[in-house]
């Protein structure tokens, strides 16, 4: 009875998520207004996922990374050119923007992970940067930072045929990888490689006096988080059909820094929280004063390193447990 009082209000959210559709259509919001929307929320959803996968990385194993956004656009930029160029069926494009950001993580991770403290975030920062430029400079191909696009069909899973330009089905589609990706992320934390990469994080040093082969083992959650991510680039292609340079860069990956710090580092609900918020209260100030929302995005950075310092989330279950003590 206990664990259902606690899980309520995940149930209750996850049934508010999967009637978003139904409930905008009852709200009476015209045909234009209702997608876009459902396009908003979709968005939020696409990145939480990618904030999700670099929670893994920093949350988890305290790798502090500025390279994820590198797996993220891999993906994107597989799914996009292999469909453009070459003709790939949709399936045959997931597989090939997954493919190609798991070995982008792998070649990354063998280079990075060997790299001890502030030095794994240089070097992330710096291929990043690499890869953007590459990217940029293969402009005929990738389309630079103008970005390039492209019609990808219909998903046929054979007793379903997934329409991605209907706003409902994107939106259905990025919610069920997101919660399919949110299962699996907190079953990979509650294994012995989880509570392994915890320890890693809070004292490397006594890992290794453990015996815990540390640098296997963060390689092998930088891969795994990097998989993730691509996974969210995946998404971000079929709902977006677009892809750009400008998603290679470490600013993308700040962004998840960011997302991650003001929901709650290491709790996985965080990242999703924090990038919900930020994403909506980027849309208010695109639309009443761009140039503004880096200001507010550092205020509310100081407000919550101020008022909670472990994000929302852990502001939340300090309170609880505060009332519980009572």
């Amino acid at each position: 009875m206990d664990k259902l009082r606690q899980r309520a209000p995940l149930l209750i959210a996850l049934a508010f998520l999967a009637f978003i559709p139904q409930l905008l259509a009852l709200a009476g919001l015209p045909g234009r207004q209702g997608a876009f929307w459902l396009s908003l929320l979709t968005q939020m959803l696409i990145w939480g996922l990618f904030a999700l996968s670099y929670d893994l990385l920093f949350g988890y194993a305290g790798l502090l990374s500025l390279g994820q956004a590198i797996f993220f656009g891999l993906a994107i930029y597989g799914v996009t050119l292999s469909s453009l160029y070459w003709g790939f069926s949709p399936w045959e494009a997931l597989g090939s923007g997954l493919l190609i950001s798991l070995v982008g993580a792998m070649l990354v991770g063998i280079v990075a992970v060997r790299v001890p403290g502030h030095g794994f975030l240089i070097v992330t920062a710096v291929i990043s940067l690499i890869v953007y430029l590459m990217a940029v400079a293969a402009s005929g191909w990738t389309g630079g930072t103008n970005g390039v696009t492209v019609t990808i069909p219909a998903l046929d899973f054979g007793f379903l045929r997934l329409s991605l330009f209907d706003p409902r089905q994107g939106y259905w589609l990025a919610l069920g990888l997101l919660l399919l990706s949110y299962a699996a992320l907190r079953w990979l934390t509650r294994t012995p490689l989880g509570r392994a990469l915890e320890l890693i994080r809070e004292n490397e040093p006594r890992a290794e006096a453990l015996g815990y082969p540390t640098l296997r083992l963060k390689f092998v959650v930088f891969v795994i988080s990097g998989g993730f991510a691509g996974v969210a680039g995946l998404l971000y292609a079929l709902i977006n059909q677009f892809a750009s340079a400008g998603l290679l860069q470490w600013t993308v990956s700040a962004n998840a820094l960011i997302w991650t710090l003001v929901g709650g580092a290491g709790t996985l609900v965080g990242p999703l929280i924090g990038t919900a918020l930020l994403k909506f209260l980027e849309y208010l100030f695109s639309g009443w004063w761009p140039q503004g929302y880096p200001l507010l995005l550092g205020l509310v950075l100081l407000l919550v390193a101020r008022a909670a310092p472990r994000g929302i989330v852990g502001m939340l279950r300090a309170w609880r447990t505060q009332r519980e003590l009572r």
